[in-house]
């Protein structure tokens, strides 16, 4: 190797270690010691279907009432201002 040559890798080499070493610490100062954030996406809610059911018979107050599609006819005779002392709530289904 001519000396020339060898005298510039030195340096040279000393630049490169120095310029890595000053990009490590840059990187480490940038670093966030927080992990990242977890996105939750929660479900939009949406109104619970009603729909329109008529009632009579043994009740206090026969008529049409808006109540939940989930509701049973329990709830329907509740909405309906309850049974009369006459109404026989054990020859019928309730749900």
């Amino acid at each position: 190797m001519p000396s020339s040559w060898r005298a510039a890798l030195f340096p040279t080499t000393v630049i490169v270690m120095v310029a890595v070493a000053l990009a490590g610490i840059g990187l480490l100062a940038t670093r966030s010691d927080r992990p990242p954030g977890i996105e939750i996406f929660l479900p939009t809610p949406t109104a619970t279907p009603e729909l329109a059911a008529y009632i009579t018979g043994a009740v206090v107050s026969p008529g049409v009432y808006t109540i939940d599609i989930e509701s049973r006819i329990a709830d329907l005779i509740r909405a309906a201002g309850g049974e009369t002392t006459d109404a026989d709530l054990n020859s019928i289904n309730l749900s």
